[in-house]
């Protein structure tokens, strides 16, 4: 039997802007608010009707912002949630730059996901030289840093600092 060929497009990082709906990147930056609050909900064991309490909504809207409904959900609004269960927002606006086409808006946590699939690719690279420990020491770096190439561990090195830190550690 022959095969067939399968037919894909490759994603441009954004599945709104693949399937052509409006303000692609809002949609993206709400989706990514809103998994944040759907974590956070559920690391504390919170009901629906306990979250709908402390975000100042009804249950059937906690509801409808769990499975993704965000309808009548605005970015602030889900910033306001996040507030209320205790995280801190940065806002960061700096230039595109000159090769991208357009601007566009990110949340910290999708910018976070982009560096952990290049620490991935990173380590995967690097396999011999990498360890367990160096990869979490770059994950726990503070706004979603990607990797650099001297962040490759020396186990004979215990005091091991990440470069983004050494300057802090030596002032």
């Amino acid at each position: 039997m022959p095969k067939r060929a399968v037919d894909y497009v490759v994603s441009s990082g954004n599945v709104f802007a693949d399937l052509g709906l409006p303000n692609p990147e809002e949609a993206l930056a709400k989706a990514e608010l809103a998994n944040k609050i759907s974590v956070l909900i559920q690391e504390r064991k919170l009901t629906q009707a306990k979250a709908a309490k402390l975000l100042g909504i009804d249950q059937p809207k906690v509801s409808m912002l769990l499975r993704g409904r965000l309808t009548g959900f605005s970015l602030e609004r889900l910033m306001r949630f996040l507030l209320l269960l205790g995280q801190d927002i940065k806002i960061t606006v700096q230039a595109s730059p000159s090769k991208q086409t357009h601007a566009r808006v990110l949340v910290v946590a999708a910018a976070e996901k982009i560096a952990a699939m290049q620490t991935e690719e990173f380590f995967s690279q690097r396999r011999s030289r990498a360890d367990r420990e160096a990869f979490r020491r770059i994950l726990n770096r503070q706004g979603g840093e990607a990797p650099f190439p001297e962040d490759a561990w020396d186990p004979s090195d215990s005091e091991y600092i990440a470069p983004s830190r050494r300057s802090q550690k030596t002032a």
